[in-house]
């Protein structure tokens, strides 16, 4: 309920409906002139209707900033975890990722992201399946988390699989 009183768009509503219910007031108690309180209204419906686009575009490119991010976050996590190749560029373009990152993500994000790197860590000091299990629903709760800030879907049933490509 706190969060609703924070929000500038229901802040401006409250403000605006307000404002009017005091016109309105102003015409029956002091006899202000109709004319008046129409153009009032008006104007205010202008501001409100400029700030509600404004907010709302705001709104839109936090949230596509947001998606590229966390599609970068969970690109590099994979690539940082299933290659076998350079860990050494895969973990600077993770770390890269996660830095840039850090300024966009949630609170319950990111400490879903540190339960998963505490048990890569754990990984990779200890190769067993139940190390890895544990891993990969860690990642399957990111994701769920990541989707929950994007999109007001249901929640998905996303399962981690590790691909690996044959060499020839």
């Amino acid at each position: 309920m706190k969060k609703i009183f924070r929000n500038p768009l229901f802040l401006s509503l409250l403000i605006s409906f307000l404002v009017i219910v005091l016109l309105i007031c102003f015409e029956i108690k002091l006899g202000v002139d109709k004319e008046v309180i129409a153009i009032s209204i008006t104007g205010i419906t202008g501001f409100l209707g400029y700030f509600i686009t404004h907010y709302l575009e705001r709104e839109r490119k936090k949230k596509e900033e947001k998606f590229s991010l966390y599609t970068d976050l969970m690109s590099s996590i994979r690539v940082m975890t299933t290659t076998s190749e350079d860990k050494t560029k895969a973990a600077e373009a993770f770390a890269k990722v996660y830095y840039t990152s850090y300024l966009y993500i949630s609170t319950v994000v990111y400490e879903i992201l540190k339960d998963c790197m505490r048990l890569y860590k754990t990984w990779t000091n200890d190769k067993s399946e139940p190390n890895l299990k544990a891993f990969n629903e860690k990642i399957a709760e990111l994701m769920q988390a990541m989707r929950d800030e994007i999109t007001p879907d249901t929640k998905a049933d996303f399962v981690s699989f590790d691909i690996k490509y044959k060499k020839k």
